[in-house]
């Protein structure tokens, strides 16, 4: 509770502050042609010295707003390829709003294809649209010297788990994205890669709540689109970078960046390493009884592990862009990474009676060592026809992967009261290979101003083939183990096929969707000669509606149905070993889960929102676990469970405190229900739960600016399991050098080490307690250098970035 009243404390001092100075809040919105006019410059100038006060972007609708002193200003607007705006004299008076009227910024041919860019303003740490929340983290300090797994620990209503599980707003079940285009990843896959993802190569963190029917059905939770930094500035230019970090271990990585644009090609590439040293203590405490219903304590086992894990990256790419003409467009571009993982693990395994006598005492070294090289093509093409009205698009993506993992478990028994020592040894070796292949088309027709439609075409062919070998010693000889040897090949299709329509009545905006998906899928377990088959079609149709009351209040309400799979690692039997007691076993009989999902928003000025959500989920996938108390053992597994309700509410707030002082506040308050029946009992969970996320902008003085953030995440519950709560703060410092061109910054992720995972899981026979002590508090030092000519010139377009499918590294 004392964390509580910190944080309400903090909140309620800096709204106290905020109301004290009694700013002047000027707003307006920049149009074009009475659209508006997204990410356009306006700059806030002091009328009498002409000098810059302070600047911001412009939101998707164009609308801004500065908090300031009362004074006398001008305001300043550009954007790429329009011609300057300045304003008359706004004489700002204390506690007043002045409106400025539409600002209609009008098209300057010299500037399309070269624009110098008066002042620098950057976009905020946090955009709230109309779909969506933006968190801009290519300026950002806290977000340098990280995994992108971490970064995504910082963005609003997402959580990380330990074992790199992702949800939001208390849901898993997210679809991860990068560059608007989704990964073909099994869990631990997307978890190697994210880890393997340096955060400086990265530009901002996109969190949709309910997608539209133009994204794929796949996520129930929601979408997470990542999108990558991208170079197209004319001429010559680059950016190296370096950085270092030690938390239990050392991590350091550094990236170079080139771009070379040049009439009708834009010619770019890349390349990054990676090394993240990480040691984690693990403890599992677990009680066996004699009869089911948990009254008489059998005996109690307790295990202690310590891991090294370094892990290893080396991403590269490397593209063309063409300019066929002045309406069309070709893009080509081939990505590859290779890498390397180490988990290397000590653990002590004592198992004691209920009068405290030990009965085993094992010593497991446990080493796991994984490779990867993954290579990725992708073709774009994109056609604007006459008057720009309508438009079409299409990629080719092919994703080739090859991934082995060797790993070796020694455990050795020492002498009891009831058994003599010996030793057990198991060696494993998992060879796969993925291929994706990936075609999409879209088209636009802009019928009118107010009306438009949307239609599109998508299908994927995923071949996974994953060959798992353990052998076991018997009288000093390897000798295959078939009991958990399997050769597993999974073969999917998805063809789908949408369509959307938006109009604005003048006094509503609707937009109405359909997305119909055909899956065909078959899990091969060749070795044991048994085929499983799925085949199944499946409709997915959304609605969105908006409506502006004035030009500050919106009220939207939207609905949705979506589908998550599960992934080739859940279907995929082999089995896991983290020692001879503890394992984990796929299921090829997982079915997949259905959500459908309504929510209720509003906002004001695009600064303060406030969401109703609910959802209900059948057949969801749950983590289950099986223990046999005979044999000490404990079986982890994933299976469907009847339903799942997810309710509760979102505030999401920005405030300009000073004008030197942004501060962004989140607040989820949500419950989660699961019913069902798992290993032949009842499932009736249900708690409700909330997180908090703070963080704030200070600029100290010209060129240096920090960050700072809370979270804090309460007691909540995922079907059987328990997780105690936590909280985090981070810290960071930059500095610009050289005339801008040059950025240090220093940081420190999670200061008080608190960023721990506890869970408990008391259900039908099992009593047990898992507490995970992570290498989170992070010293990250960074260091950034642009060349060339850092002058912006206009796009034409927007072709998706690169970076498209770094699928499959297992």
């Amino acid at each position: 509770m004392r964390k509580i009243y910190l944080l309400i404390f903090v909140l309620l001092s800096q709204y106290s502050l905020y109301a004290q100075e009694s700013p002047t809040t000027i707003t307006g919105k920049v149009v074009s042609d009475s659209l508006p006019v997204a990410f356009a410059n306006v700059v806030l100038l002091d009328w009498e010295s002409k000098k810059v006060v302070t600047g911001v972007t412009t939101d998707n609708d164009g609308s801004f707003s500065f908090a300031v002193t009362p004074g006398t200003y001008s305001i300043k607007t550009s954007f790429l390829g329009y011609q300057n705006y300045e304003s008359a004299i706004i004489k700002a008076e204390s506690g007043v709003i002045h409106k400025l009227p539409l600002i209609n910024l009008k098209e300057d041919g010299k500037l399309l294809n070269e624009v110098v860019i008066e002042t620098t303003t950057k976009k905020p740490l946090i955009q709230l649209q109309s779909d969506k929340i933006v968190m801009n983290v290519e300026n950002s300090v806290l977000s340098e010297g990280n995994t992108a797994l971490e970064l995504l620990e910082k963005a609003p209503g997402v959580m990380v788990d330990n074992d790199g599980n992702i949800s939001l707003r208390g849901k898993q079940g997210v679809t991860i994205m990068i560059n608007d285009k989704k990964t073909y990843l099994s869990q631990q896959q997307l978890t190697n890669l994210l880890k393997g993802t340096s955060s400086s190569s990265i530009s901002a963190v996109e969190v949709i709540t309910n997608p539209s029917a133009k994204y794929d059905a796949a996520g129930n939770a929601g979408v997470i689109n990542i999108k990558l930094k991208k170079n197209a500035r004319n001429g010559f230019n680059g950016s190296v970078n370096a950085n270092y970090g030690r938390g239990r271990k050392n991590r350091f990585g550094s990236g170079l960046n080139l771009n070379y644009k040049t009439g009708k090609y834009n010619f770019y590439g890349s390349y990054d390493q990676y090394y993240r040293g990480e040691s984690e203590t693990f403890t599992f405490e677990r009680n066996f009884y004699t009869d089911a219903n948990r009254q008489t304590i059998d005996k109690v086992s307790n295990q202690y592990s310590v891991t090294d894990e370094p892990l290893k990256t080396n991403n590269f790419k490397a593209g063309l862009e063409y300019d066929l003409s002045e309406r069309t467009f070709l893009g080509f571009k081939v990505n590859g990474s290779i890498g390397s993982y180490t988990n290397n693990s000590m653990s002590e395994n004592k198992v004691r009676s209920s009068d405290n006598s030990l009965l085993s005492d094992a010593l497991t070294n446990n080493h796991n060592y994984s490779k990867w090289n993954s290579m990725s093509y992708n073709g774009s093409f994109l056609h604007k026809f006459d008057q720009e009205k309508q438009e079409i698009s299409a990629d080719v993506d092919y994703t080739h992967s090859r991934f082995r993992d060797n790993a070796l478990l020694d455990t050795q028994f020492n002498q009891t009261p009831v058994q003599d020592a010996y030793q057990s040894t198991r060696r494993g070796m998992t060879p796969s290979g993925t291929n994706i292949f990936v075609a999409k088309a879209d088209y636009v027709y802009r019928v009118k101003e107010n009306l438009s439609f949307e239609a599109g075409w998508k299908s994927s062919f995923v071949k996974s083939d994953n060959d798992v070998q353990y052998d076991t010693i018997s009288g000093g000889n390897w000798i295959i183990d078939r009991g958990t040897t399997n050769h597993f090949i999974y073969k999917e299709q998805i063809h789908a096929g949408y369509i959307n329509y938006k109009q604005n009545f003048g006094f509503i905006d609707v937009q109405a969707g359909l997305r119909a998906e055909h899956t065909a899928a078959e899990g091969n377990q060749v070795t044991m000669n048994s085929v499983v088959k799925r085949n199944y079609t499946q409709l997915f149709p959304s609605l969105f509606l908006k409506k502006n009351i004035g030009e500050e209040h919106v009220v939207q309400l939207s609905y949705s149905r979506r589908i998550d799979r599960p992934d080739y690692y859940d279907l995929n039997p082999f089995r896991f070993f983290r020692d001879p007691f503890i394992f984990y076993e796929g299921n090829p009989y997982l079915q997949p889960e259905l959500t459908h999902s309504v929510e209720w928003g509003y906002s004001f000025r695009n600064k303060h929102m406030i969401n109703f959500f609910y959802s209900t989920t059948s057949d969801v996938i749950v983590d289950a676990i099986t223990q046999i108390d005979d044999t000490n053992t404990t079986i982890l597994r994933s299976e469907n469970l009847s339903t799942r309700k997810n309710y509760g509410v979102s505030l999401t707030s920005g405030i300009k405190l000073t004008r030197w002082w942004d501060a962004n506040n989140f607040v989820n308050l949500y419950r989660n229900e699961f019913s069902g029946e798992q290993n032949e009992s009842s499932v009736a969970t249900g708690i409700w739960s909330y997180d908090l996320n703070s963080q704030h902008s200070l600029k100290l003085s010209k060129g240096l600016t920090s960050e700072f953030s809370f979270q804090y995440n309460s007691r909540s519950i995922y079907s059987t399991f328990e997780r105690k709560d936590f909280f985090v703060v981070s810290a960071g410092i930059q500095k610009k050098l050289f005339s801008d061109k040059a950025t240090v910054k220093l940081a420190v992720n999670d200061i008080f080490k608190s960023r721990r995972f506890y869970r408990t899981m008391l259900f039908n026979n099992i009593n047990m307690k898992e507490n995970i002590n992570l290498d989170s508090r992070i010293l990250n030092v960074s260091f950034t250098y642009n060349f060339g000519d850092q002058n912006q010139n206009k796009r034409k377009i927007n072709i998706e970035d690169d970076e498209t499918k770094k699928r499959m590294k297992n």
